[in-house]
């Protein structure tokens, strides 16, 4: 029955390592077409990271004809599947010097053994994988209930929004029903525009996307390509979010507003905790330079915004056309 776990546990693995592979040529597709759509509305590059986050987690799509996996993804998985049997087991991407590093540290198999090297190697990967998943996740879990602690004696200030002596910067928290918290410190002057900026993130659910981006990131802790992608994506996600608050004012509000995000960048703790949203998290010079010059976005901008994140969609949540001799990328 032990051995049925380990070969499940090793099968498992064997899929998030092929979602993972699958999951960096999405990334790497999504920042430069990030790149590309520098001078967009910042709300569609935003958009952009829930095609990575699907596919991360998800392990099923349909095939399309215009799928980027269509030229990218080699003619079998990254991983076999019979990769622990193989008398010369291979890893295959789409870059070649990548497949010579990789497969010149493979271990040759031996069939005829009950329990070759490889079998052992992707036992332990997955062994490794395991706990490295349950680490990232009671550290999650460890934030959430270190921030609830630090906020319980806060006290109401005016509908959803608290003020709490123990806390640095003003963050959204609560999955159910979301609160503002922000410290006793904070300017009277300041606060409209914080308050503006975190009740646009309850508005979008944010901070449902950042804990499934937290979830994505627990199963592929291993994959610095994840890593990056979560640092972009709260960006993004921090960069449309002043966007969008700077709409909800009848007035040019920037200067007084890029003033806010400075006096909070000044007293914010640096620590980030998993699932919490600060106004003043990170990126401070980019997002001040943002608001700055912020301008109303002109139709042109809109419409190939939406056709370049319609488009990225089309061709990255869906996998390769089969043919007898194509692999379907997880």
């Amino acid at each position: 029955r032990s051995y049925g776990k380990v070969i499940d546990m090793t099968e498992f693995f064997r899929t998030v390592l092929n979602m993972s592979i699958t999951g960096a040529y999405i990334a790497a597709a999504i920042i430069i077409l990030r790149i590309a759509m520098k001078k967009l509305p910042k709300k569609y590059s935003y958009l952009l990271w829930a095609i990575l986050g699907i596919r991360l987690l998800c392990p099923f799509s349909f095939s399309s004809a215009v799928s980027i996996f269509n030229v990218l993804v080699p003619e079998k998985p990254a991983i076999p599947n019979d990769i622990e049997y193989a008398a010369e087991p291979r890893i295959t991407v789409s870059v070649p010097p990548v497949n010579n590093a990789i497969n010149e540290q493979l271990p040759p198999a031996q069939p005829s053994v009950s329990a070759n090297p490889m079998q052992i190697a992707m036992a332990v990967g997955a062994f490794v994988w395991a706990v490295g998943m349950l680490a990232m996740a009671v550290y999650t879990v460890v934030s959430y209930i270190s921030v609830k602690k630090k906020v319980k004696n806060a006290k109401l200030s005016d509908g959803n929004v608290y003020t709490c002596e123990s806390i640095e910067t003003p963050f959204v928290f609560g999955l159910i029903k979301p609160h503002i918290y922000l410290p006793e410190y904070l300017a009277d002057v300041d606060r409209p525009y914080i308050i503006a900026h975190e009740q646009t993130h309850i508005d979008r659910k944010d901070y449902i996307v950042k804990l499934i981006a937290m979830a994505a990131l627990c199963v592929h802790w291993f994959n610095p390509m994840v890593w990056l992608s979560y640092r972009l994506m709260t960006k993004d996600m921090e960069l449309s979010c002043d966007e969008k608050a700077l709409g909800s004012f009848d007035t040019d509000v920037k200067k007084a507003y890029a003033n806010a995000l400075l006096n909070i960048s000044l007293k914010q703790n640096r620590l980030s905790l998993g699932g919490v949203l600060s106004f003043g998290e990170s990126n401070i010079k980019s997002r001040i330079k943002g608001v700055l010059g912020a301008k109303k976005p002109k139709v042109i901008a809109i419409v190939s915004a939406v056709i370049a994140v319609v488009a990225a969609a089309v061709c990255l949540l869906t996998n390769a056309v089969k043919n007898d001799n194509s692999f379907e990328p997880i």
